[in-house]
């Protein structure tokens, strides 16, 4: 896995996780332990896990079990323990839910960046997130996403 992207070197936060995700698992699922693992400590405050779920329409959906410091700060408020169809995320929204479910169904790495607009007004940042599904017990129902707000 690597990231090969125009906005990389803006980021590096994002290239040095991806290296230990790869020092970490090599072609195999990220587990939950190995988060927890001091390697990755310094990156928790810009992880997001999502948690694969339904609306009450029974569409797809994820629910928050991890925001992150740098998440709170850039969206200005917690949001773990939310479902995603209950937040405003503005433009990146439907992005973050489609990346979400894309890394569970094919089991793969996937990397987007934006310019969030999520209360009205756009930042003057730019936020590159790489997505990994994350198992946890038996079974891959999550995913793990860290973002780098610049």
């Amino acid at each position: 896995m690597s990231i090969g992207s125009q906005n990389e070197n803006d980021h590096p936060l994002i290239t040095e996780f991806v290296d230990l995700v790869n020092e970490t698992v090599s072609e195999n699922v990220l587990d939950f332990a190995d988060i927890q693992s001091k390697p990755f400590i310094r990156f928790w405050p810009n992880l997001l896990i999502l948690k694969a779920a339904e609306d009450k329409a029974n569409r797809p959906d994820a629910f928050i079990k991890l925001w992150g410091g740098a998440w709170v700060g850039a969206h200005g408020s917690e949001m773990t323990g939310k479902n995603f169809s209950e937040i405003n995320l503005g433009n990146v929204k439907d992005e973050i839910l489609k990346t979400h479910l894309k890394s569970l169904k094919d089991r793969e790495m996937f990397i987007a960046y934006s310019l969030p607009n999520w209360t009205g007004m756009e930042f003057e940042i730019g936020c590159m997130h790489v997505t990994f599904p994350l198992k946890r017990g038996d079974g891959v129902t999550e995913t793990l996403t860290c973002a780098s707000f610049k």
